[in-house]
């Protein structure tokens, strides 16, 4: 489903080099997944697999979805290293911005 070359790149939005848009398209709202990801600059997030530019970020991805469809499933996946304070922030971020399914994936434990 990816074009060739940059076409199936994300273009962000005016005056924004770094952000992708924060408008929340009824096509995203089928279901979003959240994977934090444990890095050398701390916690960074995909969201629907776009890196958003800082953790925080996530609050206003959230807000905006619940504006526009509090019942989109939300599954928070984070990777083993992720600090539990981190989970916890982010799916509370979900449950405040109105978001009624919100998920944890879990794993097998190995």
């Amino acid at each position: 489903q990816l074009m060739p070359g940059g076409v199936s790149e994300l273009k962000p939005s005016a005056g924004s080099e770094a952000t992708p848009p924060t408008e929340i398209s009824q096509d995203a709202l089928e279901q979003v997944v959240v994977k934090l990801i444990a890095g050398s600059e701390g916690t960074t997030v995909k969201f629907n697999g776009v890196d958003l530019a800082k953790f925080d970020d996530l609050r206003e991805r959230f807000t905006a979805i619940g504006q526009v469809r509090a019942a989109a499933p939300v599954i928070i996946d984070p990777m083993p290293s992720i600090a539990a304070a981190e989970v916890i922030r982010a799916y509370d971020w979900a449950r405040r911005a109105g978001l009624t399914r919100v998920y944890l994936a879990t794993r097998p434990q190995g």
